[in-house]
């Protein structure tokens, strides 16, 4: 049978990346700061696929850097990018087996579709920024 899967985002609430997939953990001095999930749509809810919300939240004056491979394909969306590299309205696909990463160093909202499987983290990590003020 179809379904239709309908989710109001704004009610709910950004969960540490780290509890979703382990290897997504960013240490940081504070609860606010890291990567954070909204998940929209698990491969038990139908069509083997992926989607969620991912907001990087790094600390004042510092970046947070993921480095992946493509487990399968993904397709990222930027909505909104508070750093200087401004991605906001941004898309980009990286095929499965594509080593991929980003730094982010300003707050920074994106939907994310695996078509199976997720990203193997390879790397998450809180940088510094040169010539960044805090």
């Amino acid at each position: 049978m179809t379904t239709r899967s309908h989710l109001d985002t704004n009610a709910m609430e950004w969960v540490p990346a780290g509890e979703i997939l382990a290897d997504y953990h960013v240490e940081t001095d504070s609860p606010d700061t890291g990567v954070f999930l909204k998940v929209l749509r698990r491969p038990q809810d139908g069509g083997d696929c992926w989607h969620w919300l991912i907001r990087f939240a790094p600390p004042v004056g510092r970046g947070i850097r993921i480095a992946a491979v493509a487990e399968s394909d993904e397709e990222i969306f930027f909505l909104r990018d508070e750093s200087p590299e401004g991605r906001a309205g941004v898309y980009a696909c990286n095929e499965a087996g594509l080593r991929h990463g980003v730094t982010v160093t300003g707050e920074a909202v994106a939907l994310v579709h695996y078509h199976a499987a997720p990203d193997r983290i390879l790397r998450a990590e809180v940088v510094e920024v040169q010539g960044a003020a805090s």
